[in-house]
């Protein structure tokens, strides 16, 4: 095994500054003693002989100095040099972060088993250690294409990528039959100059055995590049997959690799048969629940997810903080709680990009943008070909009110991959706030065209939200009608929701009570979320059905989450607003923003301001929504345009300053 290159500690080259400035202090006093003796000789005995030599700068003393001075700025120098190009530390153990990118291993067994299998194995393996973060490999094959169209991820492939990525160490190897088994070697090289980090075998007498074999050359790699918490000899199970079976693992992987792509739906029969091969491989319920959730499909989601939590004691302790994230994050809501968890998981790995990643959301949801705007800009700066993490970023700068960064990312993804479709909404949001509606327009078309069922489920919403916020409200219901036959065919739950509200909206414009009932009651027959029963509860108020209303805000008074429990004293505030009871209004809704200072809630404090007779306070609350507009864009932090809304701030605005000018002149 070749250890890692040594790097000189500090207390040398600190050492060599001390040594070198006592050494000058000593000089300069032997020089100073000299020359008082070398005086004393010369009064005495006459001797001018020993002057002859002249002086380079103005005598001994001035050249002792300025060679004590050029040698202390040299190892100053040196010092300093080497401080700039010792690689960056990681905040656990001084230990280098080290980026690892694994080529695809040549698997020359003749078994399709090991295809892909092995370096997702090996990988896991190496994320025991907290310094090590694994690049993408089906970004790392996108680069690849990009730098040489058709171009494997090969030892040469990933090499390239790895230069261009300023990734520090890229594994190959093999996988090939033997007498006794199978031999498994795996080469870790400097991807700048080829040279050998380290290499690393093991032998596995079965097909069974491959797994933990992975897992010994994951801790030999582990080791040679800095991994001194591997107890000697001990190999780790748990640091490979979880899997009972090779063809569970593989099932897992081809399914990992298509959701890596966003192709959820082709990874969900996939994900389905490595747990029917391996009931207890958990990575594979997490996996599966992520999918679902991407797709809208949020019961089926809670559900492999909870199966997940079941079997948190067979993960590893990294992948086990990753799966209470998502839990916290998408099942139990309870946003808090997944900060606290990402923040010990970036403590214990801080090279674990989906721990940094999965905290700027975590910020996000608790309504802290300008937090998940800096942390999403750390994350996209670490790894700036990401096009997920840009999309993140788009979003993030969206909410916190900076269309125009929001639509320079977002464009970017488009450009990069036209199939995100959730890249489309910083677009089409960047131009409703300019009221281009046209511009917006084309946008969702876009999305349709080009990014399969999700897109064409996010226009159908979005040139709703377009209608709805230009007063044409018949052409909203057509296209929601529309939208909702194709997400119940799909059974995209998160776009019925969404569609059903809107469309109780477009038939409320439309004076269609009977029809605004029926769809209210299909939106919250299996409603769990703010995004589901806070417009339905508007609507209610609206409609007059203040039961509904009461029972709705009841539920939300109930739920974990703090912007829900603001949402019920939001409603509460409303139906004392109905009662003609201003000021018990603006209590419920003051009390609202001191739980979740939420858009929604300060648009509505404004409207009781105005009607207790209030107008620069009103006006105040109203500024505060247009400042905030990017909070409108997508009120319910799901991605789902909302910014009919918004269409009523100009003319509220209006209405406070006419009321201000007509109590300021007495009338």
């Amino acid at each position: 095994m070749i250890l890692p290159a040594f790097h000189a500690p500090d207390w040398i080259f600190q050492a060599m500054i001390v040594i070198g400035l006592v050494g000058f202090v000593i000089v300069i006093v032997l020089s100073w003693l000299y020359e008082l003796t070398a005086e004393g000789i010369k009064r005495d005995q006459e001797v001018i002989a020993s002057r002859k030599l002249k002086p380079l700068v103005g005598g001994r003393l001035w050249n002792i100095l300025l060679i004590g001075v050029l040698g202390i700025a040299l190892s100053i120098s040196l010092y300093g040099n080497y401080r700039a190009k010792r690689p960056a530390e990681a905040d656990s153990g001084g230990t280098a972060t080290v980026s690892v990118l694994i080529a695809d291993l040549s698997n020359r067994t003749g078994d399709p088993v090991f295809d892909g299998m092995l370096e997702q194995a090996l990988g896991f393996g190496l994320e025991g250690a907290p310094f090590i973060t694994n690049y993408q490999r089906e970004t790392a094959r996108r680069r690849a294409s990009e730098i040489k169209p058709g171009s494997p991820l090969d030892d040469e492939g990933a090499r390239l990528v790895a230069v261009r990525e300023g990734i520090k160490v890229v594994l190959s190897g093999k996988i090939e039959p033997a007498d006794d088994g199978y031999n498994l070697t795996i080469r870790a090289v400097n991807p700048l100059d080829g040279k050998t980090i380290t290499e690393a075998t093991a032998n596995a007498a079965s097909r069974d055995d491959v797994l933990p074999a992975v897992g010994s050359i994951a801790a030999q790699v582990r080791e040679a590049l800095g991994d001194n918490s591997l107890e000697e000899g001990k190999i780790a199970d748990q640091e490979t997959f979880t899997a009972a079976s090779l063809e569970a693992a593989s099932y897992y992987t081809q399914a990992q690799t298509l959701a890596a792509g966003n192709h959820d739906e082709e990874a969900l029969p996939l994900y389905r048969k490595a747990v029917e091969a391996d009931p207890n491989f958990a990575r594979a319920y997490s996996g599966w629940g992520l999918s679902l959730f991407k797709l809208g499909r949020r019961s089926e989601a809670s559900e492999q997810w909870n199966k997940a939590l079941k079997l948190l004691d067979r993960m590893a302790e990294r992948e086990r903080y990753r799966t209470l994230g998502i839990y916290y994050s998408f099942v139990s809501i309870n946003h808090d709680k997944a900060i606290e968890n990402y923040k010990q998981l970036v403590e214990l790995y801080p090279a674990d990009e989906a721990a940094q990643n999965n905290l700027a959301i975590s910020y996000f949801m608790t309504l802290k943008f300008q937090h998940a705007l800096k942390q999403g800009k750390r994350v996209l700066d670490a790894y700036p070909e990401d096009i997920q993490f840009r999309a993140n970023y788009a979003l993030y700068a969206m909410y916190a009110g900076d269309l125009k960064t929001a639509a320079e990312e977002a464009g970017k993804v488009v450009n990069a991959d036209p199939a995100y479709y959730l890249a489309y909404l910083p677009l089409a949001m960047q131009a409703m706030t300019v009221q281009d509606l046209p511009a917006a327009r084309k946008v969702y078309e876009r999305a349709a065209a080009k990014a399969g069922a999700s897109g064409a489920s996010l226009a159908a919403i979005g040139l709703a939200d377009i209608a709805l916020y230009d007063d044409k409200p018949a052409d909203a219901e057509r296209l929601l009608l529309d939208g909702i036959a194709a997400d119940q065919a799909s059974g995209n739950e998160q776009g019925l929701a969404a569609k059903r509200g809107a469309l109780a909206r477009a038939y409320v414009l439309q004076g269609k009570r009977k029809e605004a009932l029926g769809t209210l009651i299909a939106l919250i027959e299996k409603a769990g979320t703010d995004a589901e029963l806070v417009p339905a509860a508007l609507l209610y108020l609206e409609l007059g059905e203040t039961a509904q209303v009461k029972a709705i805000a009841a539920q939300l008074s109930q739920q974990l989450q703090i912007q829900s429990r603001a949402y019920a004293k939001m409603l509460e505030g409303l139906l004392a607003l109905r009662d003609k009871k201003p000021v018990e209004a603006i209590d419920a809704l003051k009390a609202a923003v001191g739980l979740a200072d939420l858009w929604l809630v300060r648009y509505n404090l404004g409207d009781a301001y105005l009607a207790a007779g209030y107008p620069a306070e009103a006006m105040s609350e109203f500024e505060a929504t247009t400042r905030r507009r990017g909070e409108a864009t997508a009120l319910f932090l799901d991605d789902t345009p909302t910014y009919r809304y918004y269409a009523p701030v100009p003319q509220k605005l209006a209405a406070a300053d006419a009321q201000l000018a007509r109590k300021l002149s007495g009338q």
